[in-house]
């Protein structure tokens, strides 16, 4: 795939959910995307949307992983 996205010059985009695991590290954040984790350490920036939960109505989005600039915290 990004062999392909090289290639064409183009910009690849998924989409998955985070599964039930705990912790509070950004390694553990990576390691509860959905499917293999292979798929986030291929990728060069992975985010999360996260509900707050003191607001029902509001979302946090938040770097899971970076690999093209600084790291940035929630």
């Amino acid at each position: 795939m990004a062999d392909m996205a090289n290639r064409l010059g183009i910009a690849v985009f998924a989409v998955t959910q985070l599964n039930k695991g705990g912790g509070g590290s950004k390694r553990s954040a990576v390691n509860r995307f959905a499917g293999s984790v292979a798929f986030v350490a291929a990728a060069r920036a992975a985010f999360a949307v996260i509900e707050d939960l003191d607001d029902d109505e509001r979302r946090f989005l938040l770097q899971a992983k970076d690999n093209l600039g600084r790291s940035a915290r929630g």
